[in-house]
């Protein structure tokens, strides 16, 4: 699906990005009075990235975006960091061979993820990718942070609180190249990603610094987001329950973005007396990727709490850095959030909560539910068993004999790193009953947490034990890892058969731009999961995006959809059906009209439609076959199409 031609424009694009960046930041630097400072590549590339993207942000939305103070933020981070020129211990300036090997081979990952293909189907971008690539278009046209899928123009007026900072990345990126969903993801994610492996780099060099380090063993780090666990090392049966999650930073390109914040906080924890930085750093993360606001800011609290008793810092310095970013982010949020839709008026159907979480305290399931979460899932730290069992075999080769105290990580960073993960799960743990989405404040952490754990596990064992068994060992592992990343499907790919594919592209080809509605009658049973009763949000057939510009996929059967009243999402889910475009017609029109079809007719005239996808198992109305002028019957896939007078 992607020519010749767009592989070698997409390549120079994400290289031509990655310069700019760089470049910007040199200007900021210059604009905040630090010309002669000098900073490690990472930095470069983090804060040039970021105030590019801010700053598009706030020119698109006209300030009403939650990046309204990332521009100044990163010109605060810059004035603070530290001068590169004052530490002599190592250079942090990677040579030019492992920058341009580094963008080339996970530059040809992501393209192999996309573009390798049996002979009978076709890849296209998919799942949650394709959701945000929409989100970023609808910013892009409106400039409205509102994900909201669905067609009334009123409805998208109401702010929503999301993770924007990698949707207005799309966004930026579609401004430019406006090709299609695969270029857009094929940039963004090596951009990400190669900002994310320089800070890897320099994290590896703040740890390891003592030693002999030797520059060849660098070039394992352009492998850095491949790293995952192992999912046959999870005992299932312990708890069968507890769900092993190992997809690396890779197969999960979505939290890249907050990967490279991440690895931002560690650098900064890594280097001594660096609290405003480390709290800088906590705010950029939560206004780039709102779900980490729980995990960021719960595991900071903790770190910094444990250097107050160890006599870092004052108790005094601990309440004033906890009530700066704390309160700087609440601010921003509650104007945003609160204050603007009541000021102007904007209203939206406000998102229902399946529970009350003070009642659930009341409830034996919820406490049974959250410690089976809390628990179980610390299992998950198996998946990274043959690496542990690597480790400990190395400290037990240094010191001869084995000690906890050698075992026991000391530097600040390592303990953080066991922080964000405690953080993490304790808050799905206790806010589950809230939103499925939760789920999120723990597994949106846990790719980027195996790719720096692994990446440090491997490290330690070729600059600190040398032995040649071990560095072997250290290769095969890696070469396990990225073959077991390539081997599971990636979270945003999908197949469709490239015949269905090549009818679609005909049959549509008379689609107008302004006719961008295509309705769809799907058997009930389809709508099983919570995900797929949001059916402006996954919508079917994502891989008309690639036909047909700006479509939207509206079910004509999801208000009528059964839920059960007892389920513990049944509120959302209630929500999400109630939501969507056609149930708010419906629902708003039920009592004018005398009958569903008519209200379906209306509809579909109102939105001037022209073609109707059906499922297979169920079937197109009489009322519709009479208006049917042609059908397509896509063999292969899942539903037919007809167009209708």
């Amino acid at each position: 699906m992607i020519t010749l031609t767009e592989i070698f424009f997409s390549f120079a694009c994400a290289t031509v990005i990655l310069i700019c960046s760089y470049f910007v930041s040199t200007i900021a630097l210059f604009a905040v009075g630090q010309k002669d400072k000098k900073i490690p590549v990472f930095w470069n590339l983090f804060s040039g990235l970021f105030f590019i993207v801010g700053i598009y942000a706030i020119i698109t939305s006209k300030g009403l975006t939650v990046l309204f103070p990332l521009p100044l933020l990163i010109l605060f981070l810059l004035y603070k960091l530290p001068d590169e020129a004052k530490n002599q211990t190592y250079s942090y300036r990677p040579n030019f061979v492992f920058l341009l090997s580094t963008i080339v081979v996970q530059f040809l990952m992501y393209l192999y993820f996309i573009n390798h293909s049996a002979a009978d189907n076709v890849k296209f971008i998919s799942g949650d990718f394709s959701i945000y690539y929409r989100a970023a278009e609808m910013l892009n046209k409106s400039g409205v942070e509102a994900c909201n899928f669905v067609l009334e123009p009123k409805s998208t007026g109401a702010l929503t609180p999301y993770h924007y900072g990698d949707i207005w990345v799309y966004a930026l990126l579609d401004k430019i190249v406006s090709i299609n969903p695969s270029i857009v993801f094929l940039i963004s994610f090596t951009v990400l990603s190669f900002v994310f492996t320089m800070g890897v780099y320099q994290f590896c060099l703040l740890l390891f610094f003592k030693y002999d380090v030797n520059k060849k063993y660098f070039y394992l780090l352009i492998f850095s987001g491949l790293f995952s666990g192992f999912n046959f090392c999870f005992p299932y049966f312990i708890l069968p329950s507890a769900e092993a999650y190992t997809l690396s930073v890779f197969n999960w390109g979505k939290v890249i973005v907050l990967s490279t914040c991440m690895i931002g906080l560690l650098i900064t924890l890594a280097q001594k007396k660096q609290e405003t930085i480390l709290c800088t750093l906590a705010v950029i993360s939560a206004l780039l990727y709102l779900n980490a606001i729980p995990a960021i800011f719960l595991s900071l609290f903790l770190l910094l709490l444990i250097r107050v008793f160890k006599g870092d810092i004052k108790f005094v310095d601990f309440v004033k850095y906890v009530l700066g970013y704390v309160s700087m982010t609440a601010v921003l949020m509650i104007f945003l959030y609160k204050f603007i839709p009541h000021f102007f008026k904007i209203t939206d159907h406000p998102k229902n909560t399946s529970n009350s979480l003070l009642a659930s305290f009341h409830n034996f399931k919820y406490l049974k539910t959250a410690f089976n979460i809390f628990v179980g899932s610390w299992f998950q730290l198996f998946t990274l068993l043959p690496y542990f069992i690597l480790l400990f075999l190395g400290i037990i080769s240094v010191n001869r004999k084995f000690s906890f105290k050698n075992f026991v990580p000391r530097n600040d960073a390592i303990i953080y790193m066991v922080l964000l993960f405690f953080s993490g799960l304790f808050a799905w743990a206790i806010f589950y009953p809230v939103t499925v989405d939760t789920v999120q404040f723990f597994h949106n952490i846990l790719a980027p947490l195996y790719a720096l754990a692994i990446s440090i596990i491997l490290f330690y064992l070729l600059f600190v034990v040398r032995n040649k068994v071990y560095t072997v060992l250290c290769i095969l592992l890696v070469f396990a890892s990225v073959f077991l990343s390539s081997y599971n499907k990636p979270y945003y790919v999908e197949n469709f058969n490239k015949g269905d594919w090549h009818k679609l592209e005909l049959f549509l080809k008379d689609a107008s731009p302004k006719n961008n509605v295509l309705v769809n009658f799907q058997s009930k049973k389809s709508y099983k999961y919570w995900a797929t009763k949001r059916t402006d949000m996954y919508i079917p057939l994502n891989i008309l995006s690639y036909i047909w510009s700006n479509y939207h996929n509206v079910s004509l059967v999801i208000p009528f959809i059964a839920i059960d009243s007892n389920a513990t999402y049944y509120k959302e889910e209630k929500h999400d059906i109630e939501n969507t475009s056609f149930s708010r017609y419906y629902f708003s029109h039920k009592n004018n009209v005398d009958s569903t079809a008519h209200i379906m007719d209306d509809y579909i005239k109102q939105n001037d439609v022209t073609y109707i996808a059906v499922s297979k198992d169920t079937m197109l109305p009489i009322h519709y076959r009479n208006k049917a002028i042609d059908s397509l019957i896509l063999e292969k896939s899942n539903f037919n199409i007809y167009r209708i007078k």
